[in-house]
């Protein structure tokens, strides 16, 4: 390390508030005072054997060392190394007494924490840096009058240097599970009587800190001017300041990072494996003998075989299996350890994983030379995100400048008119489907794309389009993995227990990012459901208010004082749920995905979505954004996949506290009685046949605007479309004409999708086409408009309707009340109409069905609008509009259309749970007299 920089940096970044009167001479640099020079001793090699200070046990190791030989000592390997026997004069111990929760485990029932100080503490105890140490270091971090020897930082500890101590009081800790004086995998457990060895509990950094901060408390020290840490103690740095906000006043964290990488995962695994293969490692349990030499002498030579080998690594730009930070970390480590022979490359090209599969020319010779300073080139593929967004449509206007990339166009094979033109980031690409090799893109679950079920992305409007993307169904093994980490999540608190105002700010800066992502959200979500791309704008422009409101929330919900009788102080919070489940329908893939992910994270909840198999593609967009917008990884996942599989496991799981879908009745019921059989908590947004009366005193022009857009937004594909049309008497006539010639001007004017003139798009495929064609052709009425699939090409723009899904706005009279045109919900653009003469009777007709979602009334008389509107069994009443939608604004039916209600206070609220805390603040005095129930005196006890 070079402590000259890295000294320097730190000394800058905690001198920029001085202690109070603790600064009593001018600093040197860190260059000046800390440099090692040319006649600097060098470093003592680390002896690595993890022995503690316990004398008895030491001499019991020394007396087994005499009296035995070991393999570890053989010949091959040289002699033992010298035990690193910390004596436990030259550091204090600290005893806590009481038990430490801990992340993984039960909680530690005691423990001690070995530290040293140094430097003056000022008297209130304002200019503490707490100096966390990394795996195997000790307390010892510089010298002392009681332990003259160098520490491992004796150059950045001392008057003037890095942490002067002219200035500041340091404290340093032998990190819990440590062996140098700290409770670790040595000490003795107290039921056993032996020393835990590989019985010793699992800890994380946040246990590691916590035990910290219970010296610190024990010290009388509130706050600290800085938490500074290297290696894993970087990562303790910064879980102190993540913990502890309010007493953390600085971090500095030195080569540290929030995460360890797989690849140093799997470091430390071949480390463990080395030293396991030590016959001495006797499973861990060696300490009534001699450690296990040999293995920690080979573990940390096993990293040094590459140091001088010349090495090339190549990584894909948009590999989301093993991203390019994890190959640019791989580089790095190498070069740390003194091979000056790496090249890293990064490849364009959008395919992911398999883009070597297919980018042969970026890996000749040629391609090679062309070198940056470093070894490092970097080939910019068109987008930096994978997906269906390197497409330019005819739409958006001349093609922009190639720059020798190649160009795929899709083309119309009525006319040959250019329909897309999807932009290859090099010549010798083929025009292959872009694959998402990872289902769970924030949870690092392995898929074989040889065995896993694909799920199909093509486009309703067009099928000679090719598919958008190949999307990897989640296995079994998938969602017990996400269900899993999203539990490990919320227990750890990196979200659950985060202050309101963090969840707040991160769900303000998502808003943002939404906003800036519509258009080309927009154009996904036209790709995979077909709907027109003026819908999915207007619509996806609005989602960011859901995030804004529930950061909102966030900023102003609070918990209340409950009254109680008596001496009592009763205080009630709401408190996250868990581990969430939410399955989201094909029809509004984005909008319904963020009406429910919004409350749910904000109430500090994790959350795993299954999109629609039809359509993931947005959500799996919306989930990725959340993480680079701040939500921490695993607390939002997203599993593509079907609802007879996928779904099923999700919501199946007794470690889900809340399931959250929109669907079906049928569906509805069946998720139902599973969820009821966990006693999880459920809301359910289920079918809908709204109804819209339209009396004889409504503005006939408004009415019929208004229901044209009720039946035939979103292709009727929504829960809350009007499907039943009443009409008065008195207005019937005049209002069917209007509503006639709307049907065909939306008719005629349909076209491609992404057209922003087309007025109505296909339905979601080529299934439900025949679904909806064949409940109109089986029904008793009069059809007046559309009732047949679309086929030719379009009036407005020549689109072949015939290579989508496409149904007209359909129009049907006289339908008996039992058929299953008025009874069932179609889910597509057809409307039944019928007439009526009273008031009463229209009320009648309206309630006269199993669902109760949405409905409409259209008057211009108050009174009427306020009485109809009371009398309808409906969870959404419109009065003169319809399918309006606030954030603000509970949604759900009545009836058939499912249980609670999404959006609201009432939607936040549903993703937590209540818990009150009952604080007796009598007297002790009090208390002993008036509260012991079993006194053997006469005196009037309160119960409860």
């Amino acid at each position: 390390m070079n402590t000259g920089k890295v000294g320097s940096k730190a000394l800058r970044f905690l001198s920029k508030q001085p202690a109070r009167a603790y600064r009593s001479h001018p600093i040197r640099t860190a260059f000046q005072c800390s440099a090692p020079g040319p006649s600097s001793p060098p470093h003592d090699r680390p002896h690595f054997p993890c022995v503690d200070a316990h004398a008895a046990r030491e001499s019991k190791i020394i007396s087994s060392r005499s009296a035995s030989s070991s393999s570890s000592s053989s010949s091959s390997s040289g002699p033992e190394p010298p035990y690193a026997r910390p004596n436990p004069t030259t550091y204090n111990v600290y005893h806590h007494h009481s038990p430490l929760p801990l992340v993984y485990a039960d909680p530690l029932p005691s423990f001690d924490i070995a530290y040293e100080t140094w430097g003056t503490l000022s008297p209130r105890k304002d200019n503490v840096i707490l100096l966390h140490t990394g795996l195997s270091a000790s307390s010892h971090a510089a010298s002392t009058k009681l332990n003259p020897a160098d520490g491992w930082w004796e150059k950045f500890i001392g008057p003037g240097r890095a942490l002067d101590t002219n200035q500041f009081f340091i404290i340093c800790t032998n990190v819990l599970g440590g062996c140098y004086g700290s409770t670790g995998p040595s000490s003795i457990d107290p039921i056993t009587g032996e020393p835990y060895a590989t019985r010793f509990p699992v800890l994380s950094i946040f246990d590691m800190v916590r035990a910290q901060f219970c010296l610190l408390d024990h010290l009388g020290i509130h706050s600290l001017y800085a938490s500074v840490g290297s290696s894993m103690g970087a990562m303790q740095s910064l879980a102190a300041g993540w913990l502890y906000p309010e007493r953390v006043g600085k971090v500095v964290s030195i080569s540290g990072t929030a995460r360890s990488s797989p690849s140093a995962i799997a470091m430390r695994f071949a480390q463990r494996s080395v030293l396991m293969a030590d016959p001495n490692w006797k499973k861990g349990f060696y300490y009534d003998g001699l450690p296990p030499h040999t293995g920690m002498k080979l573990a940390r030579p096993g990293l040094r075989p590459l140091s001088n080998t010349p090495v090339l690594i190549l990584g894909v730009q948009s590999d989301i299996l093993f991203p390019v930070e994890q190959q640019r970390e791989v580089a790095d480590a190498l070069r740390i350890a003194g091979n000056q022979m790496v090249s890293y490359y990064e490849l364009g090209g959008v395919w992911g994983h398999d883009t070597f599969f297919s980018h042969t020319a970026q890996l000749t010779q040629q391609k090679m030379r062309a070198k940056v300073p470093g070894g490092r080139v970097v080939v910019k593929p068109h987008r930096t995100r994978y997906g269906p967004f390197a497409l330019h449509t005819a739409l958006d206007g001349p093609m922009p400048q190639a720059d020798g990339r190649e160009e795929i166009e899709v083309k119309n094979p009525a006319n040959g008119e250019r329909l897309a033109t999807y932009v290859l980031p090099h010549a010798h690409a083929h025009a292959h489907p872009i694959q998402f090799q990872l289902p769970i893109p924030f949870f690092p679950a392995p898929v074989s794309p040889l065995c896993a079920t694909h799920l199909p992305t093509h486009a309703p409007a067009d099928r000679r389009r090719p598919p958008s993307a190949r999307i990897v169904s989640a296995s079994q093994e998938d969602v017990r993995s996400a269900i899993y980490s999203a539990h490990e999540v919320f227990k750890a608190g990196l979200w659950s227990r985060a202050p309101a105002s963090t969840r707040a700010t991160v769900l303000a800066n998502l808003a943002r990012d939404l906003e800036e992502r519509v258009p080309e959200l927009a154009k996904i979500e036209t790709l995979q459901t077909g709907r027109a791309i003026r819908e999915m704008k207007a619509q996806l422009g609005r989602l960011p208010e859901w995030l804004d409101y529930y950061a909102s929330v966030l900023r102003t919900h609070t918990s209340f004082v409950a009254p109680t009788q008596g001496p009592l102080l009763n205080y009630v919070q709401r408190v996250p749920l868990g581990v969430v489940a939410q399955v989201i329908p094909f029809n509004h893939p984005l909008l319904i995905a963020v009406k429910k992910i919004a409350p749910a994270l904000a109430a500090g909840n994790s959350v795993i979505v299954k999109p629609s198999e039809l359509a993931p593609i947005s959500v799996l967009e919306f989930a990725e954004m959340a993480v680079a917008a701040g939500v921490p990884a695993g607390v939002l996942q997203v599993l593509p996949g079907y609802g007879r599989t996928v779904g099923k496991q999700l919501v199946s799981d007794p470690a889900v506290k809340k399931v959250d879908i929109t669907a079906g009745t049928d569906t509805g019921r069946a998720i139902g009685k599973i969820v009821g059989a966990n006693l999880s908590h459920y809301t359910a947004e289920l079918g809908g046949k709204a109804p819209i009366l339209v009396f004889g005193d409504a503005d006939v022009p408004s009415a019929v605007n208004g229901a044209a857009f009720a039946c035939f937004v979103a292709s009727g594909q929504t829960c809350v479309s009007g499907t039943r049309l009443l009409v008065q008497d008195d207005v019937y006539d005049e209002f069917m004409d209007g509503f006639l010639q709307k049907a065909k001007s939306i008719t005629e004017r349909m076209g491609n999708p992404l057209n922003p003139k087309s007025t109505m798009g296909s339905v979601i495929s080529l299934r439900q086409l025949q679904r909806i064609e064949g409940i109109v052709q089986r029904g008793v009425g009069t059809i007046l408009a559309g009732g047949k699939r679309m086929m030719g090409t379009s009036t407005l723009d020549g689109f072949d309707f015939s290579q989508g899904a496409f149904f007209p706005p359909t129009v049907i009279t006289d339908v008996p009340t039992e058929d299953d045109l008025w009874r069932e919900e179609i889910f597509g653009p057809v409307v039944v109409v019928k007439r009526f003469s009273s008031e009463q009777e229209g009320i009648d007709l309206a309630n006269g069905c199993k669902y109760g979602l949405g409905a409409g009334v259209w008057t211009q008389n108050l009174s009427r609008a306020h009485r109809v509107s009371a009398s309808i069994q409906a969870g959404l009443v419109w009065v003169n509009t319809h399918h309006r939608n606030d954030p603000s604004s509970p949604w759900g039916g009545m009836k058939d259309s499912g249980i609670g209600r999404e959006n609201g206070i009432e939607a936040f609220e549903a993703y937590t749970q209540s818990k009150s805390t009952i604080v007796n603040i009598a007297s002790a005095e009090e208390t002993r007299t008036t509260q012991d129930w079993f006194a053997e005196d006469d005196a009037e006890k309160r119960y409860g």
